[in-house]
């Protein structure tokens, strides 16, 4: 066991600590390495001893590592800087040899996929585990991402219960990319069946290369990548992209309003501006539609300081209900001047607003205009915290770890309880089958797509990545949001 200072009382979350230091310490521990003895009785090589044994099952010789000694404190620093785990080129490594598969699937370009009795999952998160002081509260950065294996565990143990048998290897990406590539060589990894993360753009680009020079399935559980993976089908993007969240936004417009009723916001001569080739290009390819033709599309040049001087009465239909998509996130200030003009020119003509994933994260917007407004938002997960499937994991989670569960939890959980019910039926290179494998989980539901490509050399793939396509359209309603899709 590791031990922490007696004299403190354990605070919020520190159980879930301890599962993750242990997972570390015993994940940082290579068995394939000689361990030099020494004459300290507390060492490492009196702590951990390996012996062989034979595997009944497979006939081979496994090396087998226990504890048998008592292990050293474990002093901790607190770090306040730690990210949470929301958003926003190695040599080939050959794999050790895996159990004769039972059941062969034919995949095409993927290569056989491979059902096991077992499966080795490796996680990389930035748990930043060494920065930690067990003598104090955790950070809320830090403990989205230990929330996040929490689910993870639960998941482990649910799918035990379905005769799904998931190892969890942890690797802490501390958000560098130089951990991140040393732990290209680690055992762990270059084993794995399945990779789950990391979170950050620039480690996850790092990862995905593996993935595919190794053909390993990646599991990218956070990243909303729009074009970083290219070309590779052993990526699986679970949260949409900015394209996908577009599109979403304008299925759910088009099925309630007329084309001509839609009037796309944006600050002009920008990468915003630009975004609204991606409602037009959607909406243009809607079929079966009440109405045809474009959207309107309105970039306001004016400075801010300026703002009080447009004419939004202009855009307001007399008889009809307005329609403003606002493809922005990264200008609170803006945003709000624009709902509160439009909340003055709308009189007592009906509008509804369409806004990005961040509006619920703003500080300083006037929620009365979000009621008065009637504003939608797109997102990657809602948990509908009064279901009963939320109601009975957050009791477990309190049960097994003694605190209420973050978001980040039912995401854990959601996604390697997927992960594993997928390689039960699929095999190792289930990603094939996801399009046809919609489900819903408590964060969201799953409804994978193939993002193909056009092959320009022999040996390309036909296939850049598997996305979740699913995103979840809330409406303020009763000054919270609600599920409207």
């Amino acid at each position: 066991m590791i031990s922490a200072p007696n004299h403190q009382q354990l605070l919020n979350g520190s159980k879930l600590l301890l599962f993750l230091l242990v997972a570390l310490f015993f994940t940082s521990c290579d068995p394939t390495k000689k361990i030099k003895k020494s004459s300290d009785p507390t060492s490492k090589s009196e702590i951990i001893k390996s012996r062989t044994k034979k595997n009944k099952t497979t006939g081979k010789v496994e090396i087998v590592t226990e504890v048998t000694g008592r292990m050293d404190t474990v002093n901790w620093k607190r770090d306040n800087s730690i990210p949470p785990i929301t958003s926003n080129p190695d040599d080939y490594i050959v794999k050790d040899d895996v159990p004769e598969p039972t059941t062969q699937i034919n995949d095409g370009t993927i290569g056989e996929s491979v059902q096991l009795g077992s499966y080795r999952v490796a996680v990389m998160l930035p748990f930043n585990a060494q920065k930690y002081n067990m003598g104090t509260s955790i950070p809320k950065s830090a403990q989205s991402v230990l929330d996040f294996y929490g689910g993870m565990k639960m998941a482990v143990d649910q799918l035990q219960h379905e005769n799904v048998n998931i190892s969890i290897s942890v690797l802490d990406t501390q958000k560098s990319e130089d951990v991140t590539k040393s732990l290209l060589n680690r055992s762990e990894l270059i084993n794995a069946d399945v990779i789950i993360g990391p979170t950050k753009k620039k480690t996850v680009s790092i990862v995905r290369k593996f993935a595919l020079r190794n053909k390993r399935t990646m599991i990218s559980p956070v990243y909303p990548s729009g074009t970083l993976a290219t070309n590779n089908p052993f990526f699986v993007q679970v949260s949409p992209s900015l394209v996908s969240h577009c599109q979403a936004i304008t299925q759910h417009v088009r099925k309630a309003y007329n084309a001509d009723q839609v009037v796309l916001i944006a600050k002009g001569g920008g990468t915003e501006e630009k975004r609204f080739k991606y409602f037009q290009n959607e909406n243009k390819n809607i079929q079966g539609a009440t109405s045809g033709g474009r959207f309107k599309e309105y970039p306001i040049q004016s400075d801010l300081a300026d703002f009080d001087e447009i004419n939004f009465d202009e855009l307001i239909l007399p008889a009809e209900t307005t329609v403003f998509i606002i493809p922005s996130w990264s200008d609170e200030k803006f945003i709000n001047n624009f709902l509160r003009m439009v909340s003055i020119a709308k009189g007592q003509n009906e509008v509804v607003v369409y806004g990005m994933p961040q509006w619920m994260e703003f500080n300083n917007v006037d929620f009365d205009y979000f009621r008065r407004l009637n504003v939608h938002i797109s997102s990657s997960s809602f948990i509908d915290k009064n279901s009963i499937g939320a109601k009975d994991f957050r009791r477990d989670f309190f049960n097994k770890y003694g605190k209420v569960p973050l978001d980040d939890a039912f995401k854990g959980y959601d996604i390697l309880l997927y992960t594993g019910r997928m390689l039960k039926k699929h095999g190792d290179k289930f990603q094939q089958h996801l399009d046809v494998e919609e489900e819903q989980y408590n964060h969201t539901k799953f409804s994978f797509q193939t993002v193909t490509k056009t092959k320009r050399k022999p040996e390309d793939y036909d296939i850049n990545k598997f996305e979740n396509k699913y995103v979840n359209i809330l409406k303020f309603e009763d000054y919270q949001f609600k599920l409207a899709n």
